[in-house]
């Protein structure tokens, strides 16, 4: 064996014996915020269109779609709701300036952790790019909130942006051709914009650590919501663990209903639910109102002594102003 070979031998042996320990460092994941390891079932809402001109059509379920699927990657338990619970429709004010009582109150009854989406900007620019080439780019702005029903705090809001586009050239064609060639394949760079958009969005949302039960760690005090108040005297059908409560002999259960359906429920002024709902009450007399937005207020009293009461409420439209 040549002389000048021993070193390389022996430095090919120590790497094999010797693992890269030193010579590379394992990555140390961040540790993830409490209030995110407190998080149980995310139900993510419909996706509210807040856009000023609403030119370009989108597809709402696949950008919810993409927005569960990236929650479920980082590890939190989805589900999806049609149900806004607070209104017909969520408006973009609502969303900038919510109030606890109004979180409590979104989407279902039986929901704690709440997720909006909301499509703030989406619009397609079609220009030349240079003297000989025409491209169309796409552009996407979207936002997002998450609130704790338990007492209405937000925990978490965040902002997206996403771009694509496409653009001919002489490879393709050139001038016109080409940039009807770019064009040609619009629907799926918009569908990209959006994806990254959303992805952009989520990206302030932790993954967490694997084989984490989410929501088994409680929020830290900081952001921990006070001590749950003592049950009220009207309970309605849902959440389930409030039926028992509602059904209790004490109570007598009231049916509501309004046409059209989806009132707000209030009886001796607290909220109890949306209709259709059967609400317990106590004995006695009772003040109860329905409201819905486009809609006068209904109002009826109702003296409970017993039995299965029912309301119907018949809403009428607000007429506009002359």
């Amino acid at each position: 064996m040549k002389p000048k070979l021993v070193p390389l031998i022996l430095c090919l042996l120590a790497a094999a014996v010797f693992p890269q320990q030193g010579w590379s460092k394992k990555k140390i994941e961040a540790p993830v915020d409490p209030k995110f390891l407190a998080i149980g079932k995310v139900t993510v809402l419909p996706v509210v269109d807040a856009r000023s001109g609403k030119k370009t059509g989108v597809n709402f379920d696949s950008l919810r779609k993409k927005a569960v699927e990236d929650l479920k990657r980082k590890g939190y338990p989805v589900e999806t709701s049609d149900t806004t619970g607070v209104a017909s429709e969520i408006a973009d004010e609502d969303l900038q300036d919510a109030k606890p009582e109004w979180a409590k109150r979104l989407g279902p009854q039986e929901a704690r952790w709440v997720m909006v989406i909301e499509l703030r900007d989406s619009h397609t620019k079609v220009g030349a790019t240079s003297k000989i080439t025409i491209g169309e780019t796409s552009n996407v702005e979207v936002l997002g909130f998450l609130f704790d029903k338990r007492d209405g705090s937000q925990v978490w809001n965040g902002t997206g942006v996403g771009q694509s586009g496409t653009t001919g050239g002489p490879g393709v064609g050139g001038g016109l051709i080409g940039g009807a060639v770019g064009m040609a394949f619009t629907p799926l760079d918009r569908s990209q914009a959006f994806d990254s958009a959303i992805l952009n969005l989520l990206a302030s949302i932790p993954k967490l650590p694997k084989g984490y039960e989410p929501g088994s760690q409680p929020l830290p005090e900081a952001v921990a919501p006070p001590a749950p108040a003592q049950p009220a005297k009207l309970e309605t059908n849902a959440p389930v663990a409030n039926q028992a409560a509602a059904q209790s002999p004490a109570n007598i259960m009231v049916q509501i209903e309004s046409d059209p359906s989806g009132a707000d429920i209030e009886i001796d002024g607290n909220f109890v639910g949306n209709s259709p709902s059967t609400v317990g009450v106590a004995p006695g007399a009772h003040q109860i109102v329905l409201k819905k937005k486009g809609f006068s207020d209904w109002t009826t009293s109702l003296t409970a002594t017993g039995g299965n009461p029912q309301v119907k409420a018949v809403l009428v439209p607000v007429q506009p102003q002359q």
